[in-house]
């Protein structure tokens, strides 16, 4: 199957080692072009020379800790389509990281082809909200269908 024009840019930030590698594996498809940060630090970093459709932050982390990196993110302007994935499982917690600004909450564990599929619904809104940016034509989203329901 053709890939879409353009991959889905996805910063990826989880201090541990083997969901980070997990995540790679995941996001390594002609859908997304995933890029991987250990902290809300090295994120920064990244960002300062590299442009996101989506950011996939954990909550608990060393240093700033997602809920205050989102919150940051969100006050500066950003409006690029946050969703936190984490092993908090407190209704607390997960208000407040959606009450801060992200736009989804996956518990960990968590099935991936959801998270993929969130993604590129909150891209593809994202897309259509943006006067700037051309929303995906419907041969390119009947692609990413056929994709998501391969082998169900």
């Amino acid at each position: 199957m053709p890939a879409p024009t353009r991959k889905i840019r996805v910063l990826f930030i989880d201090d541990d080692g083997s969901i980070r590698i997990f995540a790679e594996a995941m996001f390594n498809n002609h859908i997304f072009d995933i890029t991987v940060a250990a902290d809300a630090k090295q994120a920064d970093f990244i960002m300062k020379t590299a442009s996101f459709d989506a950011i996939v932050c954990d909550v608990m982390m060393p240093g700033e800790d997602g809920i205050e990196f989102c919150n940051r993110l969100k006050k500066t302007g950003n409006s690029v389509p946050f969703v936190f994935l984490s092993a908090v499982s407190d209704p607390n917690v997960i208000q407040k990281g959606l009450v801060t600004g992200a736009h989804a909450y996956f518990v960990k564990p968590f099935d991936s082809r959801e998270l993929q599929k969130r993604i590129i619904d909150l891209v593809r809104s994202q897309n259509r909200s943006a006067s700037r940016t051309p929303e995906r034509s419907s041969k390119e989203t009947s692609k990413l269908s056929r994709w998501f329901n391969r082998g169900q």
